[in-house]
Formats: structure tokens, C-alpha cells, sequence
């Protein structure tokens, strides 16, 4: 007998101890199943608790961008606390490789994540991510936002992120005040790359007769940011041929049809300091507010750069589209996502914050964005290209093209290769072997997104 009750007691530890597990691992898969509707949890004001919230926005007036979403949404939500969990490295390039390990563990989860749309949202897609659905239905987002914008935030027939701002990428800085001293007429802006390098010329000629220490260019593709080149590269791809850019982010791109963008590339690198990987994109804005460097390619977030400086548009510096890109739209689309694993009721009330017109007049113009909600007024917008852009955005008319160096337009698994090859061309500058090497690269992904562009 005492055998007997000696082995059922041994059973029923064993079910204990199963059960003690299986309880364990269901707790380290998240929170339960959110039962409340989503008008429930976003209207409910007096809420409390805390919700972590991952971001790569952490340069100079990025990082005030994300300060006013934070701000913003404690007072949508009084009683609850923002907890940011910051992840350099501009672009959003390496915001998956530290958000998967936790998505795939169950554990370390933050309430919500930023994104890019496109392939980057895909990477996590349904498995990982909450839709949003019925969140994009109560905030009424489709009706909002233009249609370009509606279509790259569906995967699947679902919508699993809340565009938060817009950027343009083919913009050219360039220093308004340095070009006057140097009796340089910017009336009527080159439209050709050949134009432009022409500029560059000139720039370096006047500067020398007067014997100044400026460069015409700069890249700023170090301390992290080495994306700013492969957007340079980007640019310039654009601007030479839209077709050839079609065909890069479809994945059927030769090295034929690279070669003669690696050569507008490579001498667009003439013309800049030989120390550019000492400086990231704020730092080679400041090259530019210095005057130390006369133009830079690179995507609109920099006007806010000047913006903060007490720069004003039109007056110390200016912008023109990149040549060849003067009717396209380079788009960025900046947003988040929430994940099934983690706080999702925290998430909720973080995306719906900000598509509100209060939290949206308040971040883009600090962003340097524009917002990607029509209801919004142009007059939040402090001079006259983010309303130009703004109304562009709206403009069903206005051709886009999807950015691949912010993780839109190409697999994430190939843009991460892709940075350091445009990088070693940066360095070696061999158009034949790198032309061959990246349309290599390119054709060897696996691509789910067709883009019709041209």
C-alpha cells in the first residue's frame, strides 16, 4: 500500500511540476489575449501603467522628434509613462537584428517598435505583429492618408503599421550665404547631373581664387550612418534613370546598367573632404552650417537640422531637388508597430496617439517631416518646401519612388550586404568590379513586393 501511494504521489508531482512548466512558458510568451476593443483602450484617458517604446531616432533633432511623441502621448494619457528604449543606427537598419532575438525568445518585448513599411515590416510580419486593423478603421488612417502611403503600410491584405511622418530623400542642401560670397548665381539650380558637377567646379575654382578651404560635396556615411552614401547612390539612380531604379528593386538590374551610375557616383566623391567617414549625417550638416562645405545630397529630415540652428530657408541656406529628380517624390515613411508578445494595450495607446492633429502639428515641424495625414493644416509647416512637399505628398499626380537604403523597397537580408559593398566603392571606387559585385548582390534576393514605378 505504502508502495502504491509512494507512486501516485510521484505521478501527481510529475502533472505539478508539467503543469508548472507549461504555466512558465506561457508567461514568457506575454500577456494574455487583449479582449477589451481597440475605441475601448485608446479612449480610456485615465489609464495607468508603462509602455516601452523602441526607436532609432537618437541624432541631434531626431531624437527632439521623438521627445514631443512622448510628451504628447503622457498627456493624451496622464497617469501612464513612456519608457524609451533607444537603438542607433540611422535608417532603421539595426533595429531587427535587436527587436527579433526578443520577438523569437518571447521575452524583452516592447510595447511597440518603429519601422519602415515594405520589406522591413515584412520581416516580422503577421507571426510577430499585431494588425491593426481595427485601429486603422477607429483613427479612420485609410481615409486620411494618400493611397501611396495606404498601400505600402498593407502587407497581406493587413495593416500592421501606424505611419507616423514623411520624408523626402532626393534633396540637395546648400549653403545660400557661402555661394553668394562666392559670386555664384543659384537662380536657376542645375537639373542634370552634368549641370551639377559643373557647379561643383565652379565652387572649388571660386573658392580658391579667394583662397578658401571649401569642398563643393560631402557623403557624412560614418560613425553608423554609413547608409548616407548608399542613399547618395540611391539618389543618383533615381535621377539618371527610373527605369534602371524599377529594375534594382524588382532584383533584375545588370552591371551594365549600374556602371554609368557608379561613375556619377564616383565623381560626385571628388568633390568631398577625404575625412567624410569621420563625420555622420547631423555632423556632415554641420560641415554645411559652417561653411566649410558648400552642397549636400541627402533626405529633407536635415532641414530640420538648420531649422534648429536659427537658420532660415531662403536666407543662410536653401534646397533643390537632385537632378533629374525634379517631379519625384523619394518616400520615406516612418511608423510602428505593435507586437503580439508584448504590452499590447500600451502599444495601442502609443500608435493612436499620434495620428491625432494635435500630436501631428506638434512633430513634424520638430521632425522636419511632413505628416502623412491629409487633415492636417499646411500652416503648421514653418517655409515653403515642407508645404511644397506637403501638398506633393497629397498630389495624386506626383510620381513616387520607394526608398530601398530605409528598408522599403529591397529585403532586409539584402540591403545589409548592400551598405558595406557601396561602401567598399566608396573607398576603392572601382565602377566595373563594383557594378558587377552589387548587381550580383541585388539579383540574388528573394523579392515578395513588386514596385511598378515608371
Amino acid at each position: 500500500m505504502n508502495l502504491k501511494i509512494t507512486q501516485i504521489l510521484a505521478v501527481v508531482i510529475g502533472i505539478l511540476v508539467i503543469a508548472g512548466l507549461v504555466l512558465v512558458v506561457t508567461r514568457r510568451e506575454g500577456p494574455a489575449e487583449v479582449t477589451e476593443n481597440v475605441q475601448e483602450i485608446v479612449e480610456n484617458y485615465q489609464a495607468s501603467g508603462n509602455v516601452s517604446v523602441a526607436h532609432w531616432w537618437t541624432i541631434d533633432v531626431e531624437e527632439q522628434g521623438f521627445r514631443v511623441l512622448k510628451n504628447k502621448m503622457e498627456q493624451l494619457y496622464p497617469n501612464m509613462t513612456l519608457t524609451p528604449v533607444p537603438v542607433p543606427g540611422g535608417a532603421g537598419g539595426n533595429m531587427p537584428p535587436r527587436i527579433l532575438p526578443s520577438l523569437v525568445a518571447g521575452t524583452n518585448i516592447p510595447g511597440s517598435f518603429q519601422s519602415h513599411p515594405g520589406y522591413e515590416t515584412a520581416r516580422y510580419g503577421g507571426y510577430y505583429l499585431r494588425n491593426l486593423n481595427d485601429l486603422w478603421e477607429y483613427a479612420n488612417i485609410a481615409e486620411r492618408v494618400p493611397a501611396i502611403v495606404e498601400k505600402m503600410c498593407k502587407l497581406d491584405g493587413n495593416y500592421y503599421l501606424v505611419p507616423v511622418g514623411v520624408h523626402r530623400t532626393n534633396v540637395v542642401f546648400y549653403n545660400k550665404q557661402l555661394l553668394q560670397q562666392l559670386g555664384i548665381d543659384m537662380t536657376n539650380p542645375p537639373r542634370t547631373w552634368e549641370e551639377f558637377f559643373n557647379l561643383c567646379d565652379l565652387i572649388k575654382q571660386r573658392a580658391q581664387e579667394r583662397g578658401l578651404n571649401i569642398y563643393p560635396l560631402e557623403v557624412g556615411d560614418g560613425m553608423g550612418t554609413d547608409w548616407a552614401a548608399t542613399q547618395i547612390f540611391e539618389t543618383i539612380m533615381a535621377g539618371y534613370s527610373l527605369q534602371t531604379y524599377e529594375k534594382f528593386i524588382n532584383g533584375t538590374v545588370t552591371a551594365g546598367e549600374l556602371e554609368p551610375i557608379l561613375q556619377l557616383f564616383k565623381r560626385y566623391l571628388s568633390y568631398v573632404p577625404g575625412d567624410h567617414r569621420a563625420r555622420n549625417w547631423a555632423e556632415a550638416c554641420g560641415q554645411l552650417f559652417n561653411g566649410r562645405v558648400a552642397m549636400y545630397v541627402h533626405g529633407d529630415w536635415a532641414n530640420a537640422y538648420f531649422e534648429q540652428r536659427g537658420w532660415t530657408l531662403g536666407v543662410q541656406y536653401d534646397i533643390f531637388l537632385a537632378p533629374g529628380t525634379e517631379n519625384l517624390f523619394g518616400l520615406v515613411v516612418d511608423g510602428f508597430v505593435v507586437p503580439k508578445k508584448g504590452n499590447v494595450i500600451g502599444g495601442l495607446r502609443w500608435v493612436y496617439s499620434y495620428t491625432t492633429l494635435e500630436v501631428q502639428s506638434s512633430f513634424n515641424p520638430v521632425k522636419g517631416s511632413v505628416s502623412p495625414y491629409r487633415d492636417v493644416p499646411d500652416n503648421i509647416y514653418t517655409n515653403s518646401y515642407a508645404r511644397n512637399a506637403a501638398s506633393a505628398l497629397r498630389n495624386p499626380q506626383t510620381k513616387f519612388y520607394p526608398s530601398f537604403t530605409h528598408g522599403i523597397a529591397i529585403p532586409n537580408e539584402i540591403l545589409y550586404d548592400l551598405h558595406p559593398k557601396i561602401s567598399e566603392f566608396v573607398e576603392f571606387q572601382n565602377v566595373s568590379a563594383s557594378a558587377s559585385t552589387i548587381a550580383s548582390l541585388i539579383r540574388s534576393g528573394t523579392y515578395t513586393i513588386s514596385w511598378d514605378i515608371v
